[in-house]
């Protein structure tokens, strides 16, 4: 049974091996540094398309809140230094 929301159109299209994610996706805002989460994810897609699922695509493409957190932080921390030195 196909599912059409954006997450399993995206699982659908990684699936086919015709489409894949950048590491563009891994590399958090304002390059503060990359997920390994998401990493694992990318190399999944890369050797073993066929295994990728909804959460993997989910975990890729959307920002989760404790991911969000992380990001603010590290900006937070990067402008503090900047303006402190």
């Amino acid at each position: 049974m196909m599912n059409s929301s954006l997450v399993g159109v995206l699982c659908q299209m990684i699936q086919t091996s015709q489409f894949y994610p950048t590491i563009g996706w891994a590399v958090l805002f304002h390059n503060v540094g990359m997920d390994y989460q998401q990493l694992e994810v990318l190399w999944k897609c890369m050797v073993a398309p066929h295994l990728v699922d909804l959460h993997d695509n989910a975990q890729i493409f959307f920002l989760h809140s404790s991911l969000g957190s992380k990001i603010q932080e590290a900006i937070r921390e990067k402008l503090y230094n900047y303006l402190c030195n």
